[in-house]
């Protein structure tokens, strides 16, 4: 999805309600984690940089959903998302090897592991039919 909105191929719409539907659901399914469960005491910095991500994510998302935004204005307000995300992937990385031994190589593979089910996510997401 990141690579057709920078793309400038996807436009809020009803030509994109697959998409969006999919991208809705991850959205609130992270919210619903990232409210619900408490971190561990090692891991509060992470949780916190992740749960801002999570905030502006779901912010500009609902922003681009009600058209209120360009693509490529999502994309520009969705930067600050990123540094967070950026940085509590480095913190609970820094975490998981000092506090439990986890290796570089594990975490990588966990977060290829992830970011493959999103991606499947939506490729497994229908695109509606154009009305004619």
């Amino acid at each position: 999805m990141a690579d057709q909105l920078q793309a400038g191929t996807v436009e809020s719409g009803f030509e994109s309600l697959g998409l969006l539907l999919g991208l809705s659901a991850v959205l609130g399914a992270v919210k619903e984690v990232i409210e619900a469960e408490p971190p561990t005491k090692e891991l509060e910095a992470a949780w916190e940089e992740a749960r801002q991500a999570v905030e502006i994510t779901v912010a500009v998302a609902s922003k681009w959903f009600d058209s209120e935004i360009t693509s490529q204005e999502a994309l520009d307000l969705l930067m600050p998302a990123a540094e967070h995300a950026d940085k509590a992937l480095e913190l609970a990385g820094r975490t998981m090897t000092n506090e439990y031994g986890v290796t570089e190589s594990q975490m990588i593979a966990a977060r290829q592991t992830a970011e493959a089910g999103i991606r499947a996510i939506f490729e497994e997401t229908p695109t509606p039919a154009e009305s004619e």
